[in-house]
This record gives C-alpha cells, structure tokens and sequence, in this order.
C-alpha cells in the first residue's frame, strides 16, 4: 500500500511541475511511457497480492498452524470444561 501511495505522489509531482513548464506540452512518447509505467506498476502490484496470498495459504494450510489451531481448541475445550464442572 505504502508503495502505491509512493508512486502516486511521485506522478502528482512530475504532473505538477510539467504543468509549471508549459513549454510545448507533453509528447506522446511521454504519454506512451507513463502508461506503459502505470500498467507495469499495475502487473506488479497484481503479482505481489497473488504471491502473497498463496504464501498465507500455503502457511494457514502448514502442518504446524494446523496443529497448533487444533491444539488450541483442545485446550479451549479443556477450559470451558473445567469451568464448568467448578460451576456446578
């Protein structure tokens, strides 16, 4: 996120001081290279949302998280158990 914000103020400043020049305004090879900026800035983002999702996947589906969630619940189901016999 930090990074699009980057990169946002980044154009925001090229766009204001362009505009400040004035001198014959923007030519397409310009224009062509901050699309062709925007779409690879765009891929990468999409590239690094899928490579970290499937890193948090692959961690949530792990042998170790799936035992520790599972002992987890024992342990939550020891408690209430016991609190519930002390209840009584």
């Amino acid at each position: 996120m930090k990074l699009y914000l980057a990169v946002a103020v980044l154009l925001l400043a090229l766009a204001t001081q362009s505009e400040a020049q004035t001198v014959e305004g923007p030519t397409d090879a310009i224009v062509d290279k901050f699309n062709q900026f925007g779409d690879t800035v765009s891929e990468l983002g999409q590239d690094i949302a899928l490579k970290t999702k499937t890193a948090f996947q692959r961690i949530h589906e792990s042998e170790f998280a799936t035992s520790s969630r599972n002992w987890f619940s024992d342990q939550l189901e020891k408690m209430k158990a016991k609190l519930e016999e002390l209840r009584q």
